[in-house]
């Protein structure tokens, strides 16, 4: 499958990479959707901010009501990584790993029993530490969709 236009959308609240995204993507059309709460700038000129309410999921439904096929969307939100997958949209998260149509069920599974472990007090903490690893695995990932 070919894409012609391609429109980077990024899920910015509490995003790490948001100016790793907006340097590697210099030819493409960056949407920064982020809520009211957070505060980002760019003066770069392929750089639109979204700013939405924080009503919950409000940024997702945003994401997925103005992204199109083809269109790829940064976001750790494996929710809104589903929804977007179904609707033809390329996925990267923070730490560079790319979730698929063939994958997200799963992935989607397993955040379930982990939260279920969690409630029952048998697994604690949350993700690892964001890394310069994870940075530089994200910047190798998305220029290669790209």
């Amino acid at each position: 499958m070919s894409f012609t236009v391609v429109e980077i959308w990024v899920d910015a609240d509490a995003c790490p990479v948001v100016d790793e995204v907006v340097k590697l993507a210099s030819d493409q059309t960056v949407h920064l959707v982020h809520n009211h709460h957070h505060q980002i700038n760019s003066e770069k000129d392929n750089v639109e901010l979204h700013v939405c309410g924080d009503r919950q999921d409000q940024a997702d439904h945003m994401i997925y009501n103005l992204s199109e096929p083809g269109d790829i969307v940064v976001t750790d939100d494996l929710g809104l990584a589903a929804l977007v997958l179904s609707g033809g949209r390329r996925v990267v998260r923070f730490r560079g790993d790319r979730p698929t149509n063939g994958d997200i069920d799963v992935t989607l599974e397993l955040r379930h029993a982990a939260a279920r472990a969690r409630r029952a007090g048998k697994l604690s903490g949350g993700p690892p530490q964001f890394t310069e690893e994870d940075r530089e695995k994200f910047r190798e990932t998305l220029k290669a969709v790209l």
